[in-house]
């Protein structure tokens, strides 16, 4: 054989090789792209770990200190607040939550002029101010909450209307307002009655239901009585629609 042929036919050999070679051992299409595009476990999960440490000291300015309007227990937990608030306000959204960036970077910023009146209430604030103070840290930490993983819109709804009527109005011993309140809460209770779980929250369902029901139950009680002569009747009914309403809320926690 010409010696030319031989060389021609040894390179021929020589890259046939090398794309069997590269084809054996490359790695399929497949797997690379899987590796670039699938997420993370973490960057899949809407939860964001400093909003629910924020939330043991909100807890207790909420259930204990608010409550029962002990600044000097408000005093004490502002360290705590401060630190915790402010871990809030660096903390940065999983993936998954991207699309509420612009929302929650407006949050971060509420909750900073928040943080930073507790801390004046604290040092020059009277106590009217301080207790004001609190309930901002509750109500903004509860907004930061929603808007990272609202349970149901229809609940949420029902949530704004008890809220005054609950915090406000009942305490005030305020028939107008407590009745314009009740009468809203009735078509509160109307929408959440139809609302449909979403699928990610199905497995749910049944103790919703029942949950949902018992709450109905409260509200048709509270609005048969709520131009009672008696107020502690109505202070009672409406203590009992809150406490099935913390019911409803607790079962997507």
């Amino acid at each position: 054989m010409h010696k030319s042929m031989i060389s021609r036919n040894w390179n021929v050999a020589k890259i046939s090789l090398g794309l069997f070679m590269a084809l054996s051992f490359a790695p399929s299409g497949n797997i690379v792209a899987q590796e670039k595009v699938n997420p993370s476990d973490s960057e899949m999960r809407p939860e964001i770990p400093e909003l629910t440490r924020f939330h043991e000291v909100v807890y207790k300015i909420w259930h204990t200190a608010w409550p029962g309007k002990d600044t000097v227990l408000l005093k004490d937990l502002a360290p705590e607040v401060d630190r915790r608030g402010g871990e809030v306000c660096s903390a940065e959204l999983p993936g998954i939550l991207r699309e509420k960036k612009s929302d929650w970077t407006e949050s971060t910023e509420r909750l900073k002029l928040i943080l930073a009146q507790y801390k004046n209430a604290v040092l020059d604030g009277s106590g009217k101010e301080l207790l004001l103070a609190a309930e901002q840290v509750h109500s903004q930490y509860e907004s930061m909450v929603r808007l990272i993983r609202p349970p149901l819109r229809e609940l949420d709804g029902f949530h704004t209307t008890l809220y005054p009527l609950y915090h406000y109005f009942k305490p005030q011993k305020d028939r107008a307002k407590a009745l314009a309140s009740i009468t809203h809460l009735k078509e509160r209770m109307k929408a959440l009655d139809s609302a449909i779980l979403p699928a990610r929250l199905k497995e749910k369902e049944a103790t919703f239901i029942e949950a949902r029901k018992r709450l109905a139950d409260a509200v048709a009680v509270l609005s048969v009585t709520s131009t009672a002569k008696d107020w502690a009747i109505i202070d009672q009914n409406i203590e009992t629609v809150h406490a099935r309403y913390e019911e409803c809320a607790r079962i997507f926690e």
